[in-house]
């Protein structure tokens, strides 16, 4: 939780910096300067979730777990939109590596083989409105590794974060927070 609220602050520190030369830039390099930022965050939050760590899933035993092989792969798109003038993309894929099922998490613990078993792919889809990158969509989907290979891509889950009178989820929570 205080991790949490340490990076919380460093990023309103980091968009208090960003005010004073926003009106500096033009609206494409404010977009693409504000995209990198949250390509960082984003990579940074993911890149947290790379430890090895005991899981007990339903099944019963335990797993050593981690992700690994971060990739992100992004684009930004100028629309005819008053709104929303720019499109981001972000992809976000890795590889979650898994230890066999142990009876003991200390067993798990000790375990040194960690095996590809998952590939995650996470896809988000963001605006850019009044300055700011708004989430818009974020779809998951997944592969099981087969002899050392990713199999087929599931059907994507989508994740649709704002409802009518709802606002929007913000890139920030996204990406810092997980």
């Amino acid at each position: 939780m205080q991790k949490n609220v340490f990076r919380a602050m460093g990023l309103f520190a980091v968009s208090l910096c960003g005010v004073a030369t926003a009106a500096q830039l033009s609206p494409d390099e404010l977009a693409k300067q504000s995209f990198d930022q949250l390509l960082l965050r984003c990579t940074d939050a993911f890149k947290a979730e790379d430890r090895e760590k005991v899981n007990n899933p339903p099944q019963g035993g335990y797993v050593k777990v981690r992700q690994t092989d971060l990739k992100t792969n992004y684009d930004i798109t100028r629309t005819q939109s008053l709104v929303s003038p720019f499109m981001g993309s972000l992809s976000v894929s890795r590889t979650g590596l898994m230890t066999e099922r142990y009876p003991t998490r200390e067993e798990a613990e000790a375990s040194t083989n960690l095996i590809p078993k998952i590939l995650i792919v996470n896809r988000f889809t963001f605006a850019f409105q009044s300055g700011v990158w708004v989430l818009k969509d974020h779809a998951a989907q997944s592969a099981l590794y087969k002899d050392g290979v990713p199999e087929r891509l599931s059907a994507p889950v989508t994740y649709t974060p704002s409802k009518k009178g709802e606002a929007p989820v913000s890139p920030e929570f996204v990406c810092a927070f997980g």
